[in-house]
């Protein structure tokens, strides 16, 4: 179905009330510190809000629009866009609220009254609402918007005299993400607008998101594969590494320090899973409402670490490499991004300049796996945590919040489609190098080449032998 973006519920934030509320106990609830004084980047795997998993040095550079600096791409000029996007920050999930009402109620009981932390604890007020749950912030309205902004900017001749059916919006059927395209599409009209594109696009409501049944088929392509329900989701053995890190001597040393914090009784009635708890507590009140939660001065950056690691790891193993069967079924999203740009490449002139499809990380994540990007030369698992620390599958900065991969197609001065036409790949708004290919854009028919198996065995990906189990060797053509 179609959708008319004007008519989408809009962004839920807190009553009047909630804010005020919040406003008066903001210092005690979080703390602020200078952005540039550190160069760090949060690290709060996928519930990390987009800017926060770039540097202050990093969000510099990235918002002052880089030119082109690829030798590639001098001579040649951009033409299709076609670009995934996960959705913007959101508020936590249903069961995470009332794990939390549970948590602060166990400290308010048993912790110790001589602990100033958990004084803290017993002042603070759980400002997350029930209505709320799952919908986007407006930290994540905002996210998008800029997103969309900084993407017209960068790529002005593709956007640069486009009208309304040039421009393909697709979201899955959560709020979240028609929210997010919502949100987006604002973005791009006013940066139509800035470039002085905006007359070319009479009225903005002619732009449409198509959300349905099928669109949920290509974006939550997991939820609707009944063999990896099965032998991945409900496998305790397809996750069984997440069960032995919860069990693990790293995540049991957290443990005990936190409680110690909060007082010898605490520990009797606290386990990992409440851990789990003060920890998105204090992910999602810094990506929600900005600062810092007063729940992350329970964690040293050794304990973020630690539970970064266990939210990555049940990543990997549910929704990339860990499992075959996780990432082949995203090749049909491969497929559809991969589409437009075949009728350029052929003659056939497509008038979709760009596309934007809107999804979840469960979406991203795989793609991701299935493109062979941010593979670690071992897996990860439950006993070499200390041999990850500098791993390149890190949520946090691949699939935080309003994460987005864009394939960028380029016409380039050249007589041959292999050398007239090259892309370029982008994560997070930074070039990234196609695997195995030296050059930040690739030929196209190279792209095809790298993915041919993918993209030519994708029907039955979820009615085959099973793909359940270690895939170290995989991705062999890469």
């Amino acid at each position: 179905m179609l959708i008319r973006l004007e008519q989408r519920t809009r962004v839920r934030i807190p009553p009047v009330a909630t804010c005020l509320l919040l406003l008066l106990s903001f210092t005690s609830r979080t703390s602020t510190q200078d952005p540039r004084s550190s160069a760090k980047r949060d690290a709060f795997a996928t519930n990390t809000k987009y800017d926060s998993s770039f540097t202050w040095h990093e969000r510099t550079e990235r918002d002052r629009i880089p030119s082109e600096t690829c030798p590639q791409l001098r001579q040649c000029k951009p033409i299709h866009l076609s670009m995934l996007v996960r959705h913007g920050t959101r508020y936590p999930k249903k069961p995470d609220i009332s794990k939390i009402d549970y948590v602060v109620s166990s400290i308010r009981h048993y912790g110790s009254k001589e602990k100033d932390i958990v004084n803290m604890m017993r002042r603070w007020q759980n400002s997350f609402e029930w209505q709320d749950t799952m919908m986007l912030a407006e930290t994540g309205k905002f996210e998008m918007e800029e997103l969309a902004g900084r993407i017209v900017h960068r790529f002005p001749t593709i956007f640069h005299g486009a009208k309304s059916d040039s421009l393909r919006f697709v979201s899955s059927t959560t709020n979240r993400t028609l929210d997010s395209a919502s949100a987006f599409v604002s973005g791009v009209w006013n940066g139509l607008k800035e470039i002085k594109s905006g007359d070319s696009l009479d009225d903005p409501r002619k732009l449409k998101t198509d959300a349905g049944a099928h669109t949920d088929k290509l974006l939550r392509f997991l939820e609707k594969c009944k063999k990896w329900s099965e032998e991945v989701e409900g496998s305790p053995e397809a996750l069984q590494e997440v069960s032995k890190f919860l069990d693990g001597p790293e995540l049991r040393g957290v443990l005990k320090n936190i409680t110690s914090q909060l007082g010898p009784s605490v520990l009797l009635d606290f386990s990992t899973v409440h851990l789990k708890v003060m920890w998105t507590i204090c992910a999602m009140e810094t990506a929600v409402y900005g600062g810092r939660s007063i729940w992350c001065d329970l964690f040293t950056p050794q304990h973020l670490q630690v539970l970064e690691y266990l939210s990555d790891l049940k990543s990997y193993w549910k929704h990339g490499y860990g499992h075959r069967l996780n990432y082949r079924p995203a090749c049909h999203l491969l497929k559809e991004m991969l589409k437009p740009m075949e009728g350029f490449v052929s003659g056939n002139e497509s008038s979709l300049r760009a596309q934007f499809l809107f999804g979840h990380t469960e979406t991203l994540v795989p793609l991701y796996s299935l493109l062979g990007l941010f593979k670690d030369t071992t897996l990860l698992r439950a006993d070499n945590f200390a041999k990850h620390t500098n791993r390149v599958f890190r949520t946090s900065q691949i699939s935080p919040f309003g994460a987005n991969l864009a394939l960028v197609l380029y016409k380039c001065d050249g007589t041959s489609p292999w050398s007239k036409f090259r892309v370029m790949m982008m994560v997070n708004e930074r070039e990234e190098h196609f695997p195995g290919w030296h050059q930040v854009s690739c030929p196209y028919e190279v792209v095809r080449m790298l993915y041919k198996d993918a993209l030519e065995h994708c029907e039955d990906t979820c009615n085959t032998k099973s793909d359940v189990g270690n895939n170290e060797n995989d991705h062999p053509e890469l």
